[in-house]
């Protein structure tokens, strides 16, 4: 005979965990560690002003009591519904930004499905079959795999040679071999608020920005030690595969791979995290321009007014400043931060 309930522990313990860490997150967890940028996204995604977490949370409640009643049959079917959503969910994702605390309850969700699924096979003594292949868990393992490299990559991100990735507010990406490239180093050399990012366009570029590192160790500036290695002869082969130089190799192409990725080929490559300083500039010049004067009748010299001083702009920073500590950036605007 047929048996139509059969209890399974398993799926209530995958489900506990699932409501127990959607419930975690949808009341603010004090250990953050999802750092992606999907977490910021996805964070107030909500539907119908409902958050995706409280229908998270709902179906892993309605999973334990299926679980408990011993409905696997039943459990299967909607933990199956719930797994297909998340899989439109992990599609989502992947098009835009994956979220780390979204693939842990991702996970949750295919444990419970799979663990109904077996329990619902195990039961049916009256057509009794091994568990086959689900073509639902194979999608949803298809999609977690890229999710989970996408989040790898964002984790690695790109390298500086010089400066600060959290606080430089302009990144410049550059290749050792490129003249325009030293210009904007020359430029720029000194700046508080510049990252560096080297990227090869030839293979010499490698040794090149290998040979800069001890320079730059030394505390010559990032111009000079790009301008001294130009006449650098590369190395040998047994050079090109030691440690050092092989991971400097794939913190390069991590670098060249973010500039193909942002749709540019061309170097220097350089992002703005904010208003930059001279687009400020030319607007306060326009602003501060005076308006063509109408033609009025001479008078003598002795009454004649003189005009108003130009009234500028306040600035977001000290004019004393030199020019290296002066910020590339004037404004900008983030969503923790009022705009400024």
């Amino acid at each position: 005979m047929h048996k139509f309930n059969r209890f399974s522990a398993t799926s209530l313990t995958f489900a506990l965990l699932g409501l127990l860490f959607s419930l975690w997150t949808l009341f603010g967890n004090e250990v953050n560690f999802c750092v992606t940028a999907g977490c910021t996204l996805y964070q107030d995604f909500t539907i119908a002003g409902v958050s995706l977490w409280v229908f998270g949370a709902a179906s892993f409640a309605v999973f334990m009591l299926l679980a408990v009643t011993g409905s696997v049959r039943i459990g299967r079917v909607i933990s199956g519904l719930a797994l297909l959503a998340d899989c439109g969910l992990l599609l989502l994702m992947a098009v835009t930004a994956p979220c780390l605390n979204c693939l842990i309850a991702a996970i949750f969700f295919a444990l419970t499905y799979r663990s109904f699924r077996l329990a619902a096979i195990a039961g049916n003594t009256e057509r009794p079959s091994a568990p086959g292949r689900s073509w639902l868990v194979a999608a949803w393992l298809v999609l977690f795999i890229m999710n989970a490299g996408a989040v790898l990559r964002s984790e690695t991100g790109s390298w500086a040679i010089l400066g600060s990735d959290e606080d430089a507010s302009v990144h410049m990406y550059f290749t050792p071999g490129c003249p325009s490239c030293r210009e904007g180093l020359a430029a720029l050399s000194g700046s508080v608020e510049t990252a560096f990012y080297p990227m090869p366009a030839e293979d010499g570029d490698y040794f090149k920005v290998q040979a800069m590192l001890p320079l730059l160790d030394k505390g010559m500036n990032i111009a000079e030690a790009a301008q001294q290695v130009q006449e650098n002869p590369g190395g040998s082969f047994r050079d090109a595969l030691s440690p050092e130089h092989l991971l400097l190799r794939l913190r390069m192409l991590r670098n060249k791979a973010h500039v193909f990725t942002s749709g540019s080929t061309k170097v220097p490559y350089f992002e703005f995290h904010g208003l930059p300083s001279m687009l400020k500039k030319r607007s306060q010049r326009r602003e501060g321009a005076p308006a063509p004067a109408s033609p009025q009748p001479s008078q003598p010299s002795s009454q004649q007014t003189p005009p108003d001083p130009v009234t500028m702009p306040p600035t977001s920073h000290n004019p004393d400043l030199p020019e290296e500590l002066t910020p590339p950036v004037s404004g900008h605007c983030s969503g923790e931060k009022p705009c400024n």
